[in-house]
Order: C-alpha cells, then sequence, then structure tokens
C-alpha cells in the first residue's frame, strides 16, 4: 500500500514539474517572440555551415598529429 501512495506522489510531482518546464518554456518564447524567427534562421544556419574555431582547430590538428 505504501508503495502505490509514494508513487502516486511522485507521479503528480513529475507531471507538475513536466507541466512547469513546459509553461515556463513558451513564457520565455513568448516574451522574446521579436526574436524567435532571427534565432531559428541561426539554428538552420549554423547547422549548414560549420564553423570552426581556433581551439577545435588546434585540438583535430594536434590529435592528428598525434595519430600518424
Amino acid at each position: 500500500m505504501a508503495a502505490q501512495s509514494e508513487s502516486r506522489i511522485s507521479w503528480k510531482k513529475l507531471c507538475r514539474s513536466a507541466l512547469i518546464y513546459i509553461v515556463g518554456g513558451l513564457g520565455v518564447l513568448i516574451m522574446h517572440i521579436g526574436v524567435v524567427p532571427e534565432m531559428f534562421a541561426l539554428i538552420f544556419k549554423s547547422a549548414f555551415t560549420p564553423k570552426m574555431d581556433d581551439e577545435l582547430a588546434f585540438l583535430l590538428a594536434e590529435a592528428h598529429h598525434n595519430l600518424g
């Protein structure tokens, strides 16, 4: 009986936490609705035109040098 009660309480906490997370995320999107199109444009642009920063380039070159 106690396990069912704990399970029910945990389920309610999980649902409440998920609801708070979703509502909070939507709230942030609504507060910044003006930059949402720019955000998606940047995500897609960055996804299809990768840019390598200097640190990553150095690490890759070092790993390549150590392998060969």
